[in-house]
């Protein structure tokens, strides 16, 4: 079917499919992750009138298909067709535009046939389609506070569409938003510190501070416009600058024990990531800041190490973590045990040397822990517990060697290292190369 004889209302159906379907067995069903936002009990009655009106109303007139809803585990909404229906119209159209017909379309979705031939009001509602099945509005998205609620848009972790996120962020762009940051699906992002974390796979956040958003784009469902509406009301954060004239600072990264998943694409397996705006760069987005991106690799070799830069958990399995770790790399070096405070280990270990000692120290010292995080103010944790002892354990005549830390009675302990010791640059330099902006890992 030609773009022409796509109508804003099936443009929006196409849309809100990409970003919540499932086709299968000639049908389909929509999975709407509106979770906490949308299991409270205000935002829930306006959603439920939005689908039985509204979302209702342009899947009947778009393709003569009639659908209901119900709500499952953690406030999961799902869409299905009820009744006599066919949803061939559907395919062919998601075929016109280059999209996939079957499977959970996120996987695979690529959005270049559907910019080049959607326009005008057809583009704004299949995205507002998107927007509907993928964007979130939960008070815990923001820029360090209230004052910069965010829209973000999420993709889950089950999928690693990177090429989605990439086209998606740089369409908005286009129409004139400017994205405030992103969160790829990737463990340079996901686990930087620890290099054993498994859990990385929390999937994609591309966010939009709420007036950038609401000045440009859309929702077709009415609880989300309003919801959008009332934060960009809070809002008195500036936006950000364009990403093509940012200035990015590298993140330093350990080297993940996942980075050669076989599910990432290959243009980010095997490759050492110190930006989100890097990940951009290497997926060729035109906006992506290439003169900072390349200032970042050309430091590289000061972000990058190749022991933990920071992993967390108990007592005796970070002691036996750093033991394991000297036998292998220092096998004729002996361990130095000490008992000093962490006032004294703030003097001794700069955080210039150990990037993550403020936040190893807070961790073993905080009253309370959110899983592996600490509870309230990093400075006043540390203020607070300047003479609290602790037991370290470095490597004798190795430069800034990796430490462990620990508290017994409170059975936490700490691994943690810096990317400026001679023993890492030695084995930074067996382990990446790099080429033009890809840090390869061997």
């Amino acid at each position: 079917m030609s773009q022409l004889n796509i109508t804003n209302e099936q443009a929006y159906v196409l849309g809100i499919l990409t970003g919540g379907g499932t086709i299968a067995n000639g049908t389909f069903v929509i999975v709407l992750p509106f979770d906490k936002w949308g299991s409270d009990p205000v935002n829930a009655s306006a959603i439920s009138r939005d689908l039985l009106t509204k979302i209702r109303k342009l899947f009947s007139d778009s393709y003569k298909i009639d659908i209901d809803y119900s709500i499952g585990n953690k406030g999961r909404w799902s869409l299905k067709p009820i009744g006599n229906h066919h949803i061939q119209n559907i395919l062919n159209d998601l075929d016109a535009l280059f999209l996939p017909t079957s499977g959970i379309l996120l996987d695979s979705a690529n959005l270049i046939g559907a910019k080049s031939l959607l326009t005008g009001m057809r583009a704004e509602n299949f995205l507002a389609g998107i927007f509907d099945a993928r964007a979130s509005l939960t008070e815990s998205h923001r820029r360090f506070n209230s004052a910069a609620p965010v829209v973000s848009i999420e993709i889950p972790g089950s999928t690693m569409n990177f090429s989605f996120v990439v086209q998606m962020c740089a369409w908005l762009t286009d129409l004139g938003s400017v994205t405030d940051q992103i969160e790829f699906n990737h463990p340079c992002q996901q686990a930087a510190s620890d290099p054993t974390y498994a859990g990385w796979k929390k999937g994609f956040k591309v966010r939009f501070l709420a007036k950038s958003f609401i000045s440009t784009h859309s929702f077709a469902m009415r609880a989300k416009a309003t919801e959008v509406t009332s934060l960009a009301n809070t809002q008195s954060a500036h936006e950000q600058i364009p990403c093509s004239e940012r200035k990015s600072s590298a993140n330093t990264i350990s080297i993940h024990d996942d980075i050669g998943c076989a599910s990432l694409p290959d243009e980010v397996r095997n490759k050492l990531f110190l930006h989100y705006h890097h990940i951009c760069a290497a997926m060729s987005c035109p906006y992506a800041p290439i003169s900072s991106v390349m200032s970042m690799v050309n430091d590289a070799k000061n972000h990058i190490s190749v022991f933990p830069k920071l992993s967390k958990g108990e007592f005796a399995e970070m002691e036996q973590k750093h033991l394991d770790l000297a036998s292998q790399f220092f096998p004729s070096s002996e361990l130095i045990k000490l008992r000093v405070t962490c006032q004294e280990i703030l003097l001794s270990y700069s955080k210039s040397d150990y990037p993550s000692i403020e936040v190893a120290l807070a961790y073993l010292l905080s009253d309370t822990l959110n899983g592996k995080r600490s509870i309230g103010p990093k400075d006043a944790i540390l203020n607070a517990n300047g003479g609290v002892y602790l037991k370290l354990k470095s490597i004798d005549s190795v430069d800034r060697a990796p430490l462990f830390i620990g508290i017994k009675s409170t059975n936490r302990g700490v691994l943690l290292s810096s990317p400026l010791g001679q023993s890492n640059m030695d084995a930074l330099a067996l382990k990446v190369t790099i080429s033009g902006i890809n840090i390869n890992v061997r």
